[in-house]
Parts: structure tokens; C-alpha cells; sequence
């Protein structure tokens, strides 16, 4: 396999995300393969707590070979728009997540989406998570688990998920006597996720002093799927993204738009297909290139956090605009990817993409003003 090493494990790392190894070469560290400029490494040991098997499953296996190769990788990513037809803004926003998740935004934005039961939302979680995992796409092997999780082991896991997207499934706020404490833990654990999406969590100097460990900060980005919005504290959601999936509209048919996604991660095409993303900003930051001017990964984020600055301006909406163009910067990092291998023609045209952003915008901003959604 082109650019893949497989010698004996010498780096070890306790969380996933982007590292400059010993040589001085950029790699995104995963546990089930890294990536870095030349192809795929599996050099890189990342611890996973306690051996979870759905984290241990996150990584990369191969990257594009050929034209063809990359062509069927960009097809599938792009076929996250179409699992829910009737309202592309939905797949539009979780691929805004796995791209801009890496390009280390100084504030990125969460992403919350809402619907009932059997509404197709996790699945669509699951499809996303599926371009960066071996784990499948059963609709219920996630990162996080919230009915359970306690804030500490959020933020540990959400910790873990540096610069890559942290899946978070079944969010619940409960009504009737005797839930308060439950909905509070929920909460409590929905804002780590949402706070450290934002401008992170930062370590705690209280928890070191009190116990001699420090606690990891948490710079991540979260995709919480739930079924509300938390009704105690509106001011947890203000810098996300919000986006309600109603019944119908995700595509569960037999043979339908689920079930082709499927098998484009079984054929590796959507995990191939960011894989080859992520190679492209390895080479961006180890090679100079026109999204860090030589300045590594600090350079990627000074690159991304102008980027970002003008989609708000252009969004407008204020807090809704700012988190919407957290997405607006990955597709724009994204495109130019896709143009440097003369493949832009496979993403949407970008007045479509405009509009489907300012979709999202709208649904944010009602959300955000508490209305209903």
C-alpha cells in the first residue's frame, strides 16, 4: 500500500488527533492507522481507555491510489447530503464537522441533532462516524453514550477526540417528578461536550491540586444527537449548530439512501475518501502550502480562524452565522482539495452550498431564541 509503514510501535500518545512525531513529520494519530503527508501509519501507538472497542476503531487503513480511487472517495463523502433528501442541510452540517474538526479553529461549534425516536438521526451519526472508524454502521456504536455518562468520563473521552469529531448519542432532558438530577448529569455532561467545542475546556488547576493529576483540555468537536434540547439552561446551546430531523425525511427505505451508504463503507470508499483529506493537510502543513505559508499547524489555524472570521461576517445572525461558519470553513478547505486534484466538480456548486448554509443559519438562530425548531 502506497506511503504505509508497519514498523513495531515507538510513539505513544494518549489521545488522538493531530502530533509532530520525533522526525518532525505531521500525523493525525488515531489508533487503528494515522495519517501524515506520504500515506497511512501504523507506527503510532494512541492509547484508548480502558480498550474501548468503538474508539479502538477509529483510523485509517489505505488512501487513494489511484484517480479513481480518490473520485469514489469524494462520491461517498458527498453521499451524506443525500441520506436525508428532502433537507441536504443536514448531511451539509455533519460533513462540516469531519472537515473543519482538523483545522484547528481557535472556536469551532457544536453540533446538536434533535429528533424523536425512529427519526433516522443516529443512523446518519453513524454514516458520518463510518468515514472515520472500521466499527460499521449499525446506528448505535458511538463515541459517547450520554444516558449514563458521567461529566468526568465525557470529558475524558471528549479530551481524547482532538482535532477529529466526537460522536455523542442520545441526549434526553426528561419531564415529570423525580428526573431533575438525571436531566442535571445529562446536562452537565452535554456542556463539556459544547464548551470544550467552542473555545475548550481547560485543564484543571483545582484537580491537580487536589488530586496531583491534571485533567486534559478539551478541544474537540462534538455531534450530540438527542431527542430535545436541554430546557434548563438555553444558554449551553448558543454556540452551536441546531438541526431538527423530523420523521420521513431520512432516507430508511429498503434500498434507499441508508442502505447504498452502507455499501459504500463497506467498499472503504467514505473512510478512503477522508483519509485522503487528511493526507492533504499533512502535506499543507509539513510542505508550506497555501493553507498554513509555512507556518505548521499554528499556520493551519491562523489560515482557518480567518476563514472563519469572514464566513460569520458573510452569514451575519451573529452567534448563529459565527457557528454556521465553522462548517463554511471545513467545505472551503474541502474544495480546495478537491480542486488541487481537479475534482471540485463532484462537490456541490457553491451558490447550492451557500444556500443550504444559510439553511442551517436560520434553523440555528430560532433554536438559539428558544423557539421551536
Amino acid at each position: 500500500m502506497v506511503g504505509m509503514t508497519t514498523a513495531k510501535p515507538d510513539h505513544r500518545y494518549s489521545r488522538s488527533g493531530w502530533i509532530t512525531d520525533c522526525d518532525g513529520h505531521t500525523v493525525m494519530a488515531a489508533p487503528a492507522g494515522s495519517v501524515c503527508a506520504a500515506g497511512i501509519r501504523h507506527d503510532i501507538d494512541v492509547e484508548v481507555s480502558g480498550k474501548d472497542p468503538t474508539l479502538a476503531s477509529i483510523g485509517w487503513v489505505e488512501v487513494s491510489r489511484t484517480d479513481a480511487e480518490r473520485r469514489a472517495g469524494i462520491e461517498a463523502l458527498m453521499a451524506l447530503i443525500g441520506l436525508a433528501p428532502t433537507r441536504p442541510e443536514h448531511g451539509v452540517d455533519v460533513l462540516g464537522a469531519l472537515l473543519s474538526a482538523p483545522l484547528r479553529l481557535s472556536r469551532r461549534a457544536g453540533h446538536l441533532s434533535i429528533g424523536k425516536t425512529g427519526s433516522g438521526k443516529s443512523l446518519c451519526a453513524s454514516a458520518a462516524f463510518s468515514a472515520m472508524s472500521g466499527i460499521g454502521m449499525a446506528g448505535t456504536a458511538f463515541s459517547i453514550k450520554l444516558p449514563g455518562s458521567s461529566k468526568a468520563g465525557v470529558r475524558a473521552q471528549a479530551a481524547w477526540h482532538a482535532d477529529m469529531v466526537c460522536f455523542a448519542d442520545r441526549y434526553r432532558h426528561r419531564a415529570g417528578r423525580g428526573t431533575s438530577q438525571g436531566n442535571r448529569v445529562a446536562t452537565d455532561a452535554l456542556g463539556v461536550l459544547l464548551d470544550g467545542s467552542y473555545d475548550g475546556v481547560p485543564d484543571s488547576s483545582l484537580h491537580r491540586i487536589k488530586t496531583g493529576r491534571a485533567l486534559a483540555p478539551v478541544e474537540t468537536t462534538a455531534y450530540v444527537t438527542g431527542e430535545t434540547t436541554p430546557d434548563d439552561d438555553a444558554t449551553l446551546i448558543e454556540h452551536s449548530i441546531m438541526v431538527r430531523v423530523f420523521k420521513g425525511e431520512v432516507d430508511l427505505s429498503g434500498g434507499g439512501a441508508i442502505d447504498r451508504y452502507r455499501k459504500l463503507h463497506a467498499s472503504g470508499n467514505s473512510r478512503r475518501g477522508l483519509a485522503d483529506y487528511l493526507q492533504w493537510l499533512a502535506r499543507q502543513v509539513d510542505d508550506g502550502g497555501d493553507l498554513t505559508g509555512g507556518g505548521g499547524l499554528t499556520g493551519l489555524r491562523v489560515w482557518a480562524d480567518g476563514a472563519k472570521r469572514s464566513h460569520a461576517v458573510r452569514l451575519g445572525f451573529g452567534r448563529a452565522g459565527e457557528a454556521v461558519a465553522t462548517d463554511a470553513t471545513g467545505w472551503q478547505a474541502y474544495r480546495m482539495y478537491a480542486r488541487e486534484h481537479g475534482r471540485a466538480d463532484l462537490l456541490p456548486a457553491q451558490d447550492e452550498l451557500d444556500g443550504w448554509l444559510e439553511l442551517l443559519v436560520e434553523s440555528t438562530s430560532i433554536a438559539h431564541a428558544g423557539d421551536s425548531f
